[in-house]
């Protein structure tokens, strides 16, 4: 992808997004083109299947530490949504309504009430 003229690498401007993203993440941006979007569908479903393939491969998580692992990955989801400094950008575009919907979503929040 790097050596793709059609695509230019993203790197955030902010720490707090940089940190809360995976030192293996893909960022990238381009024009929507038919090329483009095609190329990221493959590449998303070639890392899909990927990923897929290891979640099969791991061993299992031992009974007794699975709650506090999901309570732990909901938290660090939440966390990350709720306190992305982007927000206000959505709220300017979206209201504030809409972007607290959307934030919960992103978290898997959706049908949460809010705190």
């Amino acid at each position: 992808m790097q050596s793709d003229s059609r695509l230019k690498v993203f790197t955030s401007k902010s720490v707090y997004v940089r940190l809360f993203q995976s030192p293996v993440s893909l960022c990238y941006t381009g024009a929507p083109t038919f090329d483009t979007l095609e190329l990221t569908r493959t590449l998303a479903h070639e890392t899909l299947d990927r990923w897929l393939t290891w979640v099969d491969a791991a061993e299992p998580v031992p009974e007794d530490a699975r709650d506090a692992l999901a309570a732990r990955d909901l938290s660090l989801r939440r966390i990350s949504a709720e306190l992305d400094p982007g927000n206000k950008f959505a709220a300017q575009m979206f209201g504030s309504e809409l972007t607290d919907r959307l934030v919960r979503s992103l978290w898997g929040g959706v049908g949460v009430s809010p705190p």
